[in-house]
């Protein structure tokens, strides 16, 4: 597929997948949420992880505050991402909800000050509006996360809703995939 054709399906792809999300009830939504978090802490690679790299989920995104504030009662560093130009993320710890506040995007980033993460292993959870069983994912189209993961270490694991799970995605040389989904009903492996 050329560039021009991969970039016009991936904005299509984006236009009808956030309708498709935003179109899950509360209630529906809660329920999967619940589900995803229960498979990611029953993980041996999340219980054994000294630190979570989290995003901090809106809207329509699965929810991580409950995973944020599951993995800092266990102990574990938790470090959030914070857009530090056009194109780099860098993650910094947080001891809690009370060290973010809304940055760039509406999304919600750690205040400054804080440390950054500079051991960058661990687990890294990768937002998206859609996953393939690939491990390729749709963003929202900036690339932060596309230039962060080859910086990780650790296991990178994609969250979202089953029926957001598909073949194939359009994608470029340098789109980078999750080691493993997890989803309501299942645990995919990528590798």
């Amino acid at each position: 597929m050329q560039i021009n054709n991969i970039k016009e399906e991936k904005s299509r792809l984006r236009r009808l997948h956030r309708q498709r999300r935003s179109a899950v009830s509360a209630f529906e939504k809660a329920e999967i949420d619940a589900k995803i978090f229960e498979r990611l802490i029953s993980l041996p690679q999340y219980k054994s992880a000294k630190q979570i790299f989290a995003y901090v989920s809106m809207g329509s995104e699965v929810d991580t505050q409950c995973i944020i504030n599951h993995a800092l009662s266990e102990n574990k560093a938790v470090a959030v991402p914070k857009c530090v130009s056009e194109n780099k993320l860098d993650f910094y710890y947080i001891n809690s909800a009370e060290d973010l506040l809304t940055g760039a995007y509406g999304i919600k980033e750690p205040i400054e000050g804080l440390a950054a993460a500079e051991d960058l292993s661990g687990i890294c959870l990768v937002p998206a509006l859609l996953f393939d069983y690939s491990g390729f994912r749709l963003g929202y189209g900036k690339g932060y996360y596309d230039r962060f993961l080859p910086r990780f270490g650790g296991v990178t694991v994609g969250l979202c809703a089953d029926e957001f799970l598909t073949e194939c995605l359009p994608r470029y040389t340098t789109d980078r995939r999750v080691d493993m989904i997890i989803t309501d009903k299942a645990v995919y492996n990528t590798d």
